[in-house]
């Protein structure tokens, strides 16, 4: 327990209207002057958008002085012009995860909340390698601000402690399970002390990751200020995002919770009527009796070796002995007579389905999990495997089963009790809007991580694509608008590594896969030109074969388009163009001979093979690809563009050609190619979240400044894709014409990106 007195913390509780007015006057120096710096920390009844309770909030003036306010006991009237007023302040506010709070202020009381710099991006930017680093610090692999206490202000380490242990004892007392409870089932005199130290924490976090952010620029971090201040800036735009809200149909929730419930049923009752799964029960039966009379036998021989031990030599020794043996044969039966029952195949039983799989069917894994701490690996029967396998129809029965169990369960949610989960249980029959959680601190790419329905994990196409249709405009007299980022990564990739045949096919607006099929594999180029000299050797070229979509005839001009035969070659057309997006796509995320192998159904051998042809092609990359991996060897981490920075320690000065060219490699061997392969899968990544995160910065500034913030609403993003609701008295052409001014701006070597635009009256009907 923290001794508060020992530390000599100034901190205390201010409750009522006219004492808190007296407060914000007392401190009003500190509050207008712009060089002085505020934490700031918010305490709700719960973490839910709608029909949360803001019960107070911490200020703090150090790392030592601060007063937890108490509003519960307010109108909404007087909470709502504590904030008007808390809105002139002049000085700097500091919050841990900004994005919360804010997001929960600013739906509570309609209005924006001033804020300057949040300690959760902070930290993440200065150790995006979170896991690495908590590992480090703590073992605790958080940027929580418990986690970050310990690094930052020690002597505070584990002051929610106590406030723990007085919840476990509300729960017993009040007889309530844990996510039953609430934070207001705190009083203000035990939450107070709590809500005084997050704003003391967070008050020395600023401080310290100030003075690293100084030390890293002055060694050489000098894109670091460039990073902090896109990351706080986009933060403030999802804010907004989170806000508005995604709103859903909920009609056409329950007429797909009824269709695939019914799916799902049919597909169970065929499952189980299959031969297989008698067998797999039969198995399951087998394995179980075995492993019960094996038991059975072990405590036979204790128990009875304990009565001899026990039993006196008489005349009564061998009643004894045949109770003894009764009584083991009775509780025997007894487990046997249920054995059949728990030998019922579960199609939610992982253990039964790799049974099913692996041991009777003999099917092969594609993936592992991880070996368990006595180094066993278990095989892997996820979504990947299912649809590897899906000729078979098993395999397919329980593929379709599972799919739309997910779609149900995770986004639906109708039958589910877990308000957490699904779109139904995210809004409320009088107002239908689900507020979808987007951290950008989730990820070590800085890519946006969801939950609070993943709208990340909603299937482009394939069955579960419906699920699209429930997704709506914000307002009646709306429609959906989209933008799409068409090939974002693989523009990324020709840039940086400044490979020619990219570019090209960039430059020129070709079909990048086929293009990159035919050059890679065709007997001659598709178009082999840099912008200078294109219309030159077009017309010295009697024809041009082609594979893929109609993009690379409408990229040419008319008048050389006249002038040439154009030929599709059918032999390369298909399977070759998947290979060449299966590598294009492959690369960003540092894909291995194993995994493409796995995408393009062939062998492992094969895969090499198609690679190595592919990079014969595009030695660039290759050479982009080992650079990366230098730099990180040489200084033990790796930066993009935009200043980001992954630290990957076990990597530097490590020499990763000589262990390339071993003949049998080591388990740290294999960890640090494993490690390597992040380095340009790290850069790609995560530059493309940049790209889209400034894109969306001048976005919400230009409609500042146009004066449609009451029109135009940013919903969400789902990887490359916008979402927006838009009035109707906003034509297609003009916004369109708007977003492609802000979303398709230059990057590098003159590649400028492009996005697919999209309206319709739902996300599945939005076109493009």
């Amino acid at each position: 327990m923290i001794d508060f007195k020992k530390l000599k913390l100034d901190i205390d509780l201010i409750k009522g209207y006219d004492n808190i007015i007296k407060f914000f006057e007392e401190y009003k120096d500190t509050f207008m002057d712009k060089n002085k710096v505020i934490s700031f920390d918010i305490e709700t009844k719960d973490l839910s958008m709608r029909g949360n309770e803001l019960l107070g909030f911490g200020i703090g003036f150090s790392k030592t002085f601060s007063r937890y306010i108490s509003v519960r006991d307010l109108t909404y009237e007087q909470k709502r012009n504590i904030f008007k007023n808390f809105n002139k302040f002049k000085c700097k506010i500091v919050l841990h995860n900004a994005y919360f709070d804010i997001s929960q202020l600013s739906y509570m009381f309609k209005m924006s909340i001033n804020w300057n710099y949040c300690t959760y991006i902070m930290a993440h930017s200065l150790h995006t390698d979170m896991l690495l680093y908590a590992e480090k610090k703590d073992k605790k692999k958080s940027l929580s601000l418990k986690s970050l206490c310990k690094i930052y202000y020690n002597e505070l380490y584990g002051y929610e402690d106590e406030l723990d242990n007085y919840k476990k004892e509300l729960l017993k007392i009040h007889n309530i399970k844990d996510k039953e409870f609430t934070y207001d089932l705190f009083i203000d005199e035990v939450l107070s002390p709590y809500g005084n130290c997050d704003v003391l924490v967070t008050y020395a976090l600023y401080e310290g990751m100030k003075k690293e952010i100084s030390d890293n620029i002055a060694n050489g971090w000098e894109k670091l200020p460039l990073l902090l201040n896109i990351k706080h800036n986009v933060t403030k735009v999802y804010i907004k995002a989170k806000v508005n809200g995604v709103r859903v149909d909920r009609d056409k929730i329950l007429e797909l919770n009824d269709k695939w419930s019914k799916i799902t049923n049919e597909k169970l009752e065929e499952i189980l009527k299959d031969k297989k799964i008698k067998d797999t029960e039969s198995l399951l039966y087998m394995k179980k009796y075995k492993n019960l009379i094996e038991k059975r036998q072990k405590d036979y021989d204790s128990k009875l070796k304990d009565r001899l031990e026990k039993i006196k030599i008489g005349k009564y020794t061998q009643k004894k002995l045949d109770k003894a043996k009764e009584n083991i044969h009775n509780l025997t039966q007894k487990m046997l007579d249920n054995l059949e029952a728990d030998s019922k195949f579960n199609l939610n039983s992982s253990e039964h389905k790799k049974i099913l799989f692996f041991e009777l069917m003999g099917l092969k894994p594609l993936k592992y999990n991880k070996a368990d701490k006595n180094g066993n690996k278990s095989e892997k029967a996820d979504k990947e495997f299912l649809e590897y396998y899906s000729d078979i129809p098993i395999v397919d029965m329980i593929r379709v089963y599972s799919l739309y169990t997910k779609g149900i369960t995770g986004f639906l949610g109708v039958n589910d009790v877990n308000k957490e989960k699904g779109f139904w249980n995210n809004t409320y029959d009088d107002y239908p809007i689900n507020h979808p959680n987007s951290n950008l601190q989730g990820t070590i790419t800085h890519r946006i991580a969801q939950n609070n329905v993943n709208l990340q994990q909603i299937a482009s196409r394939g069955e579960l694509s419906e699920l699209k249709s429930c997704i709506i405009p914000l307002k009646d007299n709306h429609r959906l608008v989209t933008l799409d980022y068409s090939s974002c990564e693989l523009y990324i990739l020709g840039a940086l590594s400044k490979e020619q045949n990219f570019v090209n096919g960039i430059l020129n607006n070709l079909d990048l896969h086929g293009n990159m099929a035919y050059m890679v594999w065709g007997d001659s180029f598709i178009i082999d030109y840099d912008k200078e000299n294109k219309i030159k050797e077009l017309l010295n070229l009697n024809e041009i074969k082609y594979i893929g979509n109609d993009r690379t005839l409408k990229s040419l001009d008319l008048p050389i388009k006249d002038k040439l035969k154009i030929i599709k070659d059918e032999s390369i057309c298909g399977n070759m163009r998947y290979n060449a997006k299966s590598i294009n796509f492959g690369l960003p995320y540092g894909i291995g001979a194993k995994g493409l192998a796995n995408n393009m159904k062939t062998t492992i051998k094969e895969a090499k093979k198609l690679y190595n042809q592919y990079m014969e092609v595009n030695h660039n990359i290759q050479l982009y690809m080992d650079r990366n991996k230098d730099l990180l060897c040489e200084r033990g981490f790796i930066e993009g563009e935009h200043g980001q920075r992954l630290y990957l320690h076990m990597c530097k000065g490590v020499n990763w050609r000589e262990i390339n060219e071993k003949s049998e490699m080591t388990d740290d061997d294999f960890k640090i190619l494993s490690e390597l392969r992040k380095s340009t899968n790290y850069i790609i990544q995560s530059e493309n979240a940049f790209v889209l995160y400034e894109a969306l910065i001048r976005f919400d500034k230009k409609i500042q400044e146009l004066g449609l913030e009451d029109k135009v609403f940013l919903m969400t993003t789902i990887y490359d894709a916008v979402y927006l609701s838009v009035d109707k008295s906003i034509t297609d052409d003009y916004i369109e014409k708007l977003l492609r001014e802000v979303f398709e701006t230059n990057y590098k070597d003159n590649i400028n990106f492009r996005i697919d635009f999209g309206s319709g009256e739902n996300m599945k009907k939005l076109g493009g």
